[in-house]
């Protein structure tokens, strides 16, 4: 999306251009500095709003957005959330729903309200959980602010508009927000780092020699021909490895497997599937 002011502040209100005056007329303020927006409505460029007699606002795209979405959300009071996947570890052959996606109802939003050291972008209170909305135009979460997120253990959604073309019309931007999936992403889920808790919490350590992995849980001893598995061609195909470190290294190290608790983890599964 680009860079363009979408929405401007009138009376207290989020507008688009198309909803004002042309120029001045519009009678609308900067959401940042609050400075004066004059209405740019030709025939070149996409109509937007710009600054009057001032430099243009830093960051003043991205607040108005986050202003009109705060707007929106208190006025449907619900959000379209997609579902919940995973998998146990390395292989993707078991792909598990945690949670199907699900219409959230809720009564209270906040923007850019600090939580600890962040400031998300929107803040949604369901009853005594949160849930952090984080909208992207420009500039991807960085791995410090997703680490801040971790630490807080809130599930996290990710609304993505970095490749929009032009910037979205009030209308457009409600249907993406409430209903629309295609934009939304789970870049950190609570449930979901529950759940692989437990699924780690059954890992055990094997060790391994370059590719060879030894006492797979797979393979009965009077079956294996050697006494190893191959580390790529067998581990990495299968549900139960964990965790796999160093695996091109040239010392022996260990990977993470949860094959001997099978049992234990398939009714885990069971359990969240049903």
């Amino acid at each position: 999306m680009e860079s363009k002011l979408p929405f401007g502040l009138k009376n207290g209100l989020i507008v688009e251009v198309s909803q004002v005056e042309r120029g001045l007329e519009c009678g609308c303020i900067c959401p940042v500095c609050k400075q004066a927006l004059i209405a740019r409505k030709g025939t070149k460029t996409v109509h937007h709003f710009a600054h009057y007699k001032a430099a243009e606002c830093a960051g003043a795209a991205e607040t108005a957005l986050h202003q009109a979405a705060k707007d929106i959300l208190e006025r449907n009071k619900k959000i379209n959330l997609p579902a919940v996947m995973t998998s146990l570890g390395y292989a993707e052959g078991q792909n598990i729903c945690l949670y199907p996606k699900q219409i959230l109802h809720f009564r209270k939003v906040f923007l850019e309200k600090r939580l600890d050291n962040i400031i998300p972008d929107i803040i949604i209170q369901i009853k005594s959980r949160q849930l952090i909305i984080e909208i992207t135009v420009t500039h991807a979460i960085d791995i410090v602010k997703m680490n801040r997120i971790r630490k807080l253990n809130i599930s996290t959604l990710e609304i993505d508009l970095s490749k929009e073309i032009q910037p979205l019309t009030l209308t457009e931007f409600e249907k993406v927000l409430i209903y629309d999936l295609t934009h939304k992403y789970w870049i950190y889920n609570s449930k979901r780092e529950a759940f692989l808790d437990e699924i780690r919490s059954y890992g055990k350590a094997l060790r391994l020699y370059y590719r060879n992995v030894y006492k797979c849980p797979f393979i009965p001893d009077n079956q294996l021909k050697k006494n190893y598995t191959d580390l790529l061609d067998d581990c990495f195909c299968c549900d139960y490895l964990i965790h796999a470190n160093g695996e091109k290294a040239r010392i022996e190290k260990n990977i993470i497997c949860a094959g001997h608790a099978k049992k234990e983890i398939d009714q885990i599964v069971s359990r969240y599937k049903n």
